[in-house]
């Protein structure tokens, strides 16, 4: 049988003070992405740091499917569309991976699964 690789990616936001928060996690399986908010974390924050959801991912009480990376994670993406040997552009998952801590939107970051752990 064989294995299906799951990616997963924890989305971090930033308060005023810089002080940070583990909100939600994406996860892409087969090309398909997963997104859910920590409904306890967000909850918390929600009331105690002013945290406000993400407009086009609204509700932090489900988990959110979709066939291409959410909206709301591509608009964070820097404008450069950088080329990778031998393809002519790269995905918009590719460019999130490679800019993890280098968005447009300086209250909100991604880790990856290996810094999760430590």
């Amino acid at each position: 049988m064989k294995k299906i690789e799951v990616e997963r990616l924890y989305l971090m936001w930033r308060n005023s003070e810089g002080k940070t928060f583990k909100i939600g996690r994406l996860k892409k399986i087969k090309n398909r992405f997963y997104f859910k908010y920590f409904f306890d974390i967000v909850e918390k924050i929600i009331d105690e740091e002013d945290f406000e959801l993400l407009p086009k991912l609204p509700r932090h009480n489900i988990e959110y499917f979709s066939e291409e990376l959410f909206r709301s994670f591509i608009e964070m993406l820097p404008n450069n569309r950088r080329l990778k040997e031998g393809v002519d552009e790269i995905s918009d998952y590719e460019r999130l991976k490679d800019n993890l801590k280098n968005l447009n939107n300086k209250e909100f970051y991604f880790i990856d699964e290996s810094e999760e752990a430590i």
